[in-house]
Parts: C-alpha cells; sequence; structure tokens
C-alpha cells in the first residue's frame, strides 16, 4: 500500500479477498481550486481491523474539535500522536501523518500539517485533512486504512465540504458464510447463491443511493426556488425590471419627400410605364395616365405571378392599423386620418421586357435602402468603445494566419491577432482593415482546440455589439482549419497505404502545433490583461463530457457547457448563452415514449423571449438535471410543451403580482404528490381536443392500458379511497389542474367546446 498523495494505480488486479483493504480517493478542481476525499473499504475485516480502524476515528474527531482559527498547525499533529499513544503505541510509527494545505496548488508545501509548522490556522484556509496508517499487519495479511476529507477553517471552526459517510458499519462488508455444515455443497451452486445475493445487494444499494439522490435534489430544487423568489423580489423592490427592448428609430411618413414639385420628375419617365429612380429612391406608377411617386420605405412588399398569358406584378403599401416586422421596422404606424393606397396591381403581356425589368429594379432597390437603412441604424445603437491602447515597446503577443467569424469582406482573407494593453486588435493582411475587441467589453472568452473539430478556435461573445465590416455582430470568432474540411474524416487506411500514414501523421502534427499555438497566446493574453488591467481576461474551455445534441437555431449540433456559457461553436451564427442571464430552465416533454425533450431557459430580464434548445435526446435527461443543479439553475419539469408567449404576456402583466403568487412554482412547481395526482386526474379525465396528434392519443390510450392491468387487483381498495377523498386532496387536485391550465396557456382551453357532453 502506498498512501501517498502522488501514488498512481499500476496494472496489478485489486485484491477483493478476505481480509482486504480498498483505499479509494477521488478529487476534483473546480475553477482552479483542488478538492479530496478518501475513505477506505475493509472486505470481511478481522477484529484487529476493526480496532484500528475505530483508533483512526478517535483521531479524526480529536483533531476536528481543534482546527479552529488561531491554532498552530503542529498542535494538530501532536493531538493526533497523543491518541494514538493513549490507544495503542505501536501504531505511532505506522501513522502517516495529517494531511496538508490546499488551494490552487494540490499540495501547498508552506502548509504541511506537521510536527514542526508552528503557523496559526486562519479563517478561510482550506485543508486536505489526511490521516492513515500504514504497513500493518494482522495473522500474516497486510493491510493500510486512510481517510481523507476536504475541510474549510470558518470562524466557528472546522467546515467539512466533503460530508461521506466514514461510520465502521459503512465502511464493512461481509461477504462470507457461517455456516460450517455447508462447507461440502456443490461449488456452482455456492457460487450461483453468491452472485445472486451480489445482485440483490447491489441493486438496492443503487436504489436506495438513487433515492437519497432524489431527495436531495428536490431538497435543493425548493432552496432554489426560494432563493430565485427572494433574488426577484430584491430586483423589483431596488425598480431593476424596466423595460430593455431595443427602441428602433422609425422612419416618419410625414417627413418623406421624393419631389418638391411635378418639375422635378425624371425627365425619361413615361406616363404608361413603371419608373424606378433609384436616385431619390422612388418608384413612379401610372395611375389614370398620371405618374403618381411612392417612396420605396412606403412599400410593404412586392410579388410577380403568372396568370394565363399575362405577368402580373403586385405593390403592396403600408396601410393605417398594420404593425411592421423585420423589413418595415422602420416605418412608424401610418397616420390613420390620410387616405391611403393598399396595393397596386399592373399586368401586361407575358414575357414583357418592360414590367418584369421594373420589378427587379424594385427588388433591389428596397434590399439596398434596407441595407443603408440598418447600417445607419446599426451604428447609431452602437455603445462607444474605449479607444485601444498599445503597446508600443516589447514584444507584443501575436497569432498569425487567423480567419475571422464573421467574415470582414466577402472575400476570404486571414490576418493577425495582438494582444495590447487594454484590448485586442485583428489586422486583416489583405486589405489592412483593423478590429479592435476591448477587454471590458468581452462577455466571455472561450478557447477551443481541436480535438473533436476540424478547427481549434477563439471565441470572443461581446457585452455590446461592434461593427465588422458593414454589420453589426456580437460575437468574433478567429480559426485556423487543421484538418480541411472536405476530407472524409471516417474513411480509414490500410496498414499498407503509406500515403495515408503519412496523411495522419501530418494531421496530428498539425494539431498538436495549433494547439501549442493557442493554448500560448491565450496565457500571453490573460498575463497582458491583468498587468495593464484590474482584471485578467480568464478563458473558458468546452467541458466535453457534458455535451450533449440539440438544435438551438436551425440545426442539431453539440452543446457544450464551459464554466459560464452553454455554447455550440460549429453551429451558424455560433450559439452563445451565459448562465448568468438564466432566471429559469424548464424541462419540456418529459413523458414516457418520448426520445427527446426540450429545453427551454428563460432569462432574468423578462422582456427577452425565452430561448429553446429543442430535440436532445432523452438519455441525457439526467444528465441535464444535474448540471442544472451543479450550475444553481432552477430547472422544472412539464410533460408538454408550455405556451411561453401566453407565459411571458402573463408574466410581464404584473412582475409583483407574479412574484408574490409564488413565481415560477405557481406554474411549474409541483410536489411528488400533486405531481402523481395530476397525472391520475389527466390519465382518467383528460380527453383530446381537435388540435392534439393521433400519435398523442395512441399513447394516452397506451398508457391507461398498462394502468388498468397494473391495477385490476386493486380496484376494489381504489374506490373505496376516491369515496372517501376529504377537503384536503381535493383542493391539492384542483390546485394541481389550474397549474396544468397555465402551462397549456392560461386559460385558452376554456374557450373551446369540449368534447364531452
Amino acid at each position: 500500500y502506498n498512501l501517498r498523495a502522488s501514488a498512481q494505480n499500476d496494472d496489478r488486479n485489486l485484491d477483493i479477498g478476505e481480509k482486504s483493504t480498498i483505499i479509494y480517493k477521488v478529487g476534483a478542481r473546480y475553477k482552479q481550486y483542488c478538492s479530496n476525499v478518501g475513505r477506505t473499504m475493509f472486505i470481511d475485516p478481522t477484529p484487529q481491523m476493526e480496532k484500528d480502524y475505530r483508533i483512526l476515528i478517535n483521531i479524526y474527531l480529536a483533531c476536528n474539535k481543534i482546527l479552529k482559527p488561531r491554532t498552530k498547525i503542529c498542535d494538530v499533529y501532536k493531538t493526533a500522536i497523543g491518541v494514538i499513544k493513549r490507544s495503542n503505541k505501536k501504531l505511532v510509527d505506522k501513522f502517516v501523518g495529517c494531511g496538508f494545505g490546499m488551494g490552487l496548488e494540490y499540495r501547498e508545501s508552506n502548509l504541511v500539517l506537521g510536527e514542526k509548522n508552528a503557523q496559526l490556522l486562519k479563517t478561510g484556509m482550506v485543508l486536505n485533512f489526511s490521516i492513515g496508517f500504514e504497513n500493518l499487519e494482522d495473522k500474516g495479511k497486510k493491510y493500510a486504512m486512510q481517510i481523507a476529507d476536504t475541510i474549510l477553517i470558518t470562524t466557528d471552526g472546522a467546515r467539512l465540504l466533503t460530508p461521506v459517510k466514514r461510520a465502521w458499519k459503512e465502511v464493512a462488508a461481509f461477504t462470507g458464510d457461517d455456516d460450517d455444515d455447508d462447507e461440502d455443497d456443490d461449488e456452482p451452486a455456492r457460487q450461483t447463491f453468491s452472485n445472486h445475493y451480489e445482485e440483490r445487494r447491489r441493486r438496492r444499494m443503487e436504489e436506495e443511493v438513487s433515492s437519497r439522490r432524489q431527495m436531495e435534489v428536490e431538497k435543493e430544487r425548493r432552496e432554489l426556488a426560494r432563493k430565485n423568489r427572494e433574488d426577484l423580489l430584491r430586483r423589483l423592490a431596488k425598480d431593476t425590471m424596466e423595460k430593455t427592448f431595443d427602441q428602433k428609430k422609425s422612419v416618419d411618413f410625414s417627413k418623406i419627400q421624393s419631389y418638391k414639385s411635378v418639375s422635378d420628375f425624371p425627365i425619361d419617365a413615361r406616363p404608361n410605364q413603371i419608373y424606378v429612380d433609384t436616385k431619390r429612391e422612388t418608384l413612379l406608377v401610372p395611375i389614370f395616365k398620371q405618374l403618381v411617386p411612392f417612396h420605396v420605405s412606403t412599400i410593404r412588399s412586392t410579388t410577380k405571378s403568372e396568370e394565363g398569358n399575362h405577368t402580373v406584378v403586385r405593390i403592396n403599401f403600408a396601410t393605417p392599423g398594420m404593425h411592421f416586422k423585420n423589413t418595415n421596422d422602420y416605418i412608424k404606424a401610418v397616420p390613420q386620418d390620410r387616405h391611403f393606397v393598399q396595393e397596386l396591381t399592373f399586368k401586361a403581356a407575358a414575357g414583357a421586357a418592360s414590367l418584369e425589368r421594373s420589378y427587379y429594379k424594385i427588388q433591389e432597390l428596397r434590399k439596398r435602402v434596407r441595407t443603408r437603412m440598418k447600417e445607419k441604424q446599426d451604428k447609431k445603437s452602437l455603445v462607444i468603445q474605449k479607444e485601444l491602447k498599445q503597446i508600443r515597446s516589447g514584444g507584443v503577443p501575436k497569432l498569425r494566419d487567423l480567419s475571422v467569424r464573421p467574415p470582414i469582406t466577402r472575400r476570404k482573407s486571414t490576418g493577425v491577432l495582438e494582444a495590447h494593453m487594454n484590448g485586442l486588435r485583428f489586422t486583416s493582411s489583405r486589405d489592412g482593415v483593423k478590429i479592435d475587441i476591448i477587454y471590458d467589453n468581452i462577455k466571455h472568452a472561450v478557447y477551443e482546440k481541436s480535438e473533436h473539430t476540424t478547427e481549434v478556435r477563439m471565441h470572443f461573445q461581446l457585452v455590446n455589439p461592434i461593427m465588422c465590416g458593414k454589420k453589426k455582430t456580437d460575437f468574433l470568432q478567429f480559426y485556423i482549419e487543421v484538418v480541411s474540411s472536405s476530407q472524409d474524416l471516417g474513411q480509414g487506411t490500410r496498414w499498407h497505404d503509406a500515403d495515408g500514414v503519412m496523411e495522419e501523421q501530418e494531421e496530428r502534427r498539425r494539431r498538436k502545433k495549433y494547439n501549442r499555438l493557442f493554448f500560448e497566446f491565450k496565457n500571453k493574453v490573460s498575463s497582458v490583461s491583468e498587468k495593464y488591467n484590474k482584471e485578467r481576461l480568464e478563458f473558458e474551455e468546452p467541458f466535453r463530457p457534458l455535451a450533449f445534441k440539440g438544435v438551438p437555431h436551425k440545426e442539431q449540433v453539440q452543446i457544450i457547457p464551459t464554466t459560464s456559457s452553454l455554447v455550440a461553436l460549429d453551429d451558424k451564427p455560433p450559439f452563445c448563452l451565459s448562465l448568468g442571464e438564466v432566471d429559469v430552465a424548464v424541462l419540456e416533454r418529459v413523458m414516457f415514449g418520448l426520445r427527446e425533450f426540450d429545453m427551454t431557459f428563460v432569462f432574468r430580464d423578462y422582456h427577452r423571449d425565452p430561448l429553446r434548445i429543442t430535440a436532445i435526446p432523452k438519455k441525457k435527461l439526467d444528465e441535464m438535471k444535474t448540471w442544472l443543479q451543479t450550475t444553481q439553475i432552477l430547472h422544472y419539469e412539464s410533460r408538454d410543451p408550455a405556451n411561453w408567449k401566453a407565459i411571458m404576456t402573463h408574466v410581464r402583466e404584473d412582475v409583483k403580482k407574479f412574484a408574490t403568487d409564488g413565481a415560477w412554482d405557481s406554474i411549474f412547481g409541483d410536489n411528488k404528490e400533486e405531481s402523481g395526482e395530476e397525472m391520475d386526474d389527466s390519465a382518467s379525465e383528460f380527453e383530446p381536443d381537435d388540435g392534439e396528434s393521433e400519435a398523442d392519443e395512441e399513447l394516452e390510450s397506451a398508457e391507461s392500458e398498462v394502468d388498468d392491468d397494473d391495477y385490476d387487483d386493486d380496484e376494489d381498495e381504489l374506490d373505496s379511497e376516491e369515496e372517501g377523498e376529504d377537503w384536503d386532496t381535493l383542493a391539492a387536485k384542483a390546485k394541481a389542474h389550474d397549474r396544468k391550465k397555465a402551462r397549456e396557456g392560461f386559460g385558452e382551453e376554456e374557450r373551446r367546446p369540449s368534447k364531452r357532453r
């Protein structure tokens, strides 16, 4: 046995025979801070093993009492030795020590809990309190034992951060048979019995652990819900829930003037043809043989169709009462007291060149005007960034031959990324265009090395958008393509294919080279930002073991969590969700028979629309719950897709009332009993309406058949219980029914005609 922290596992088989001990340790690193926990498992232990372990427990308890601020570290070690001498002096030479301090380093060399260390314990110190005995022997059998925990020193004493059971009954396992008369039994029969016993025991332990974990998760979820409500009320009290809609500048119809008089009309305009004046951005159309001007911004849409032997062009205009979206966001509502033209239709013989030419000119002009107005609006809405402070002397960290997304120009170009005092600068090698990224404007900096992807990249999600070329963007991504995207990554090579072997070797070399260059550059950027600024720019890395597939935009991609975000850097555009902006997550379509579920994130700013990730594999459900719990994001489950438009409308109408009514608990918060009652109600009383699919009807009927088969024997008992329902039970059912209605659209079903009469 080797109890040192640097000990490594080897290829020898694990000894799980009688009178053996198994020492297992688990270490984790969170935000670069270390932790450790260790326990010893005893297999058919002897009485001497139990005595030695109880001495170890006494050492643990005695030292734990004095782990408090202003205690000398050497006193902890002396306390441990004192307990050993009073119990069994022979164990003094077998004692391995009391551990050491931990932090960013796993083992702080100046905080070893030894007999010569006279330093004082201070509030906030973290210790790897590790005690044990090694090189023990009993009846020719060598063994060792150890207990290790991560402990935080607080003003009230030691706080255990790794609460794992260590009592004797929890770590001792007895597998032998005490009956001596069965020694002559058939060996296969005994082995079969032992296997069945171990299987039952394993299943029972798994069920107990699962049940205990579910209770802990539910307890943590309720605590998160309470904190969520308190935070919402606190934000309301501080009046930080104002609307944050983008207020877009609009074009006022009253200020549009294409021509001052008829004399300004183009000379070549004809009274019987459509004329597109690109200079004045105006459309001249013939009405009763008179040209009437319409500014292109007043046009809602244009269509061209073939009707028999004629070509028909329809022009739709903005009219009173319309709500404009997308292309007409810049137009104010049309005044109600004006005369207006809603639609104009022009017909010409099929193949008429003049009408088709006019149609395409209108489309091109509208596109150009929309682009120009959008660029103008984007520039006005930009937050003025600080000026980049360049490093004039000394070496400037650089990364060359980088491509950028979104592209600066239409042609693909590479450039150089430099790290300066207060930001980064990318310079295009083709035309010298510069893009500055100020450190303070970076929300997330993500570094992804090329292991499972064809690129090595750095992704910067911005707090405020900047201009990239002529477009506004809230992200910038710099990358190098290590493997050609057109190469078949799944194609295998034969052992005698020399060219294939050389290609693979070259690919590995390129991956290693560019991964190293990007890694060194990100470290230099962090150092430069820390040197010249108050805060260090930390790069996050995707944690691939928690990756899952989903559809955040239009296509299915691999989504990977980082420390403070959820990213899919392969998506176009790249998907990046800030976890700090999330208020609650709802897992939708979680029901038996479905292979996929959806996950919707509601933001702390309730005026933002919720973000839904669809088509997540069902096998990832438990993993997602654990991850959400770990990241302290309140989550709920729902069998049906939620009507988020109705829900958010309800929340925005009166946020204070929503908070005092229980916040999200009032919509999704069901405890186990209420959830079960709601499901029973839906199975016995619910009938699908006209909007539901046949697949849902088949699923409901299948569930009802299973319920009937399982509970036929207890039908009388269930009937008697239903007859005796009290007011509390009925009230709980009514509450569950109200919550179900809220999830489906806040009473929309009450307005539908019922199928049951």
